[in-house]
Protein backbone atom coordinates (compact mmCIF):
# COMPACT_ATOMS: atom_id res chain seq x y z
CA UNK A 1 0.00 0.00 0.00
CA UNK A 2 1.35 3.34 -0.93
CA UNK A 3 -1.32 5.82 0.13
CA UNK A 4 -4.10 6.56 2.57
CA UNK A 5 -6.66 5.68 -0.07
CA UNK A 6 -5.24 2.18 -0.38
CA UNK A 7 -5.16 1.62 3.37
CA UNK A 8 -8.63 3.09 3.69
CA UNK A 9 -10.01 0.68 1.08
CA UNK A 10 -8.45 -2.32 2.84
CA UNK A 11 -9.67 -1.15 6.26
CA UNK A 12 -13.18 -0.53 4.99
CA UNK A 13 -13.35 -3.93 3.28
CA UNK A 14 -12.08 -5.81 6.32
CA UNK A 15 -14.38 -3.98 8.72
CA UNK A 16 -17.33 -5.30 6.70
CA UNK A 17 -16.34 -8.91 7.44
CA UNK A 18 -18.22 -10.57 10.29
CA UNK A 19 -15.83 -11.44 13.11
CA UNK A 20 -13.33 -8.62 12.52
CA UNK A 21 -12.92 -6.61 15.73
CA UNK A 22 -9.99 -4.36 14.83
CA UNK A 23 -7.86 -3.50 11.79
CA UNK A 24 -4.43 -1.89 12.11
CA UNK A 25 -2.38 -0.86 9.09
CA UNK A 26 1.37 -0.17 9.15
CA UNK A 27 1.99 1.56 5.83
CA UNK A 28 5.75 1.77 6.34
CA UNK A 29 6.04 -1.92 7.14
CA UNK A 30 3.39 -2.87 4.56
CA UNK A 31 1.48 -4.90 7.17
CA UNK A 32 -2.15 -5.31 8.09
CA UNK A 33 -3.01 -6.70 11.52
CA UNK A 34 -6.53 -8.01 12.02
CA UNK A 35 -7.93 -8.86 15.45
CA UNK A 36 -11.01 -11.02 15.66
CA UNK A 37 -12.34 -14.47 14.93
CA UNK A 38 -12.05 -14.72 11.17
CA UNK A 39 -10.26 -17.34 9.07
CA UNK A 40 -7.11 -16.06 7.40
CA UNK A 41 -8.42 -17.29 4.04
CA UNK A 42 -11.41 -14.97 4.37
CA UNK A 43 -9.15 -12.03 5.22
CA UNK A 44 -6.85 -12.85 2.28
CA UNK A 45 -9.76 -13.00 -0.16
CA UNK A 46 -11.15 -9.72 1.16
CA UNK A 47 -7.81 -7.92 0.79
CA UNK A 48 -7.19 -9.40 -2.67
CA UNK A 49 -10.55 -8.04 -3.83
CA UNK A 50 -9.14 -4.54 -3.20
CA UNK A 51 -6.32 -5.30 -5.66
CA UNK A 52 -3.56 -5.69 -3.07
CA UNK A 53 -1.06 -8.55 -2.85
CA UNK A 54 -1.35 -10.76 0.22
CA UNK A 55 1.07 -12.93 2.17
CA UNK A 56 1.00 -14.34 5.68
CA UNK A 57 3.51 -13.28 8.35
CA UNK A 58 3.59 -14.58 11.91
Amino acid sequence: MSCGGCSGAVTKALNRVDGVDKVEIDMEGQKVTVTGSVAKEVMFETIQKTGKAVSYAE
